[in-house]
């Protein structure tokens, strides 16, 4: 729990620092239309995202998000990993003559199924040997984060820093496993991989951040 915490206060501080670089065009422009470069190379939810802003006053936009998910460069040990992600964010900005500083709630809808492998053992006390099992796996997610966020403006375009806390709840099948009732070998220290894959209907504390590069309108 400690180390979201320190994360998080570390991406404020580097964001708040950013905001001396910003100028008002930002404010002046009611459309952007963003992506997320580095969703393509995200280790746990890869995709391709294109986000869309429109500035309903000068103290308030709505972003919606949508993601077609996707392990573009090959780097997750999933297989088949396909799926949507869309979201919906207000923003609200609280100083009127600058306007590049913002706080946002977003609600997030994930969905997604793949293919994956793990070991097994069917029965530890009499140590049978261990065996590999393939499997589909079909996940769901729901978010409610609370971001703060930066916009840093170049003439017509945008640069879009954001980091903030929430609340995920995760709904995870699996389907086709050999033996349900085995017991599975998972790495002896928790891994990003294992946590994305475990099985059940949870909740699970959720540390977004995220760099968008836009044009505005």
């Amino acid at each position: 729990m400690k180390t979201p915490k320190k994360l998080l206060c570390f991406l404020l501080v580097t964001l708040s620092t950013l905001t001396i670089f910003a100028q008002n065009t930002v404010a002046e422009q009611k459309n952007q239309l963003k992506l997320s470069p580095f969703r393509m190379i995200d280790f746990v939810n890869p995709g391709i995202e294109l986000s869309y802003e429109r500035r309903q006053s000068p103290h308030a936009s709505t972003q919606l998000t949508l993601g077609l998910m996707n392990d573009v460069f090959k780097l997750m040990p999933f297989t088949n990993y396909n799926g949507t992600r869309i979201s919906l964010e207000e923003k609200f900005y609280p100083q009127s003559k600058t306007n590049n500083q913002y706080y946002s709630v977003e609600a997030v809808y994930l969905n997604v199924r793949y293919k994956a492998n793990s070991y097994f053992i069917q029965d530890t006390a009499l140590m049978t040997p261990e065996y590999n099992d393939s499997f589909r796996v079909a996940k769901q997610t729901f978010a409610l984060n609370f971001k703060y966020g930066v916009q840093i403006s170049l003439q017509r375009f945008v640069i879009d820093f954001s980091a903030g806390l929430g609340l995920k709840y995760k709904a995870v099948e699996r389907m086709d496993i050999l033996d349900p009732k085995a017991y599975e070998q998972t790495s002896r220290h928790p891994n990003a991989y294992d946590i994305a894959n475990k099985e059940g209907n949870y909740f699970t504390l959720n540390v977004p951040f995220n760099i968008r590069f836009g044009y505005t309108f």
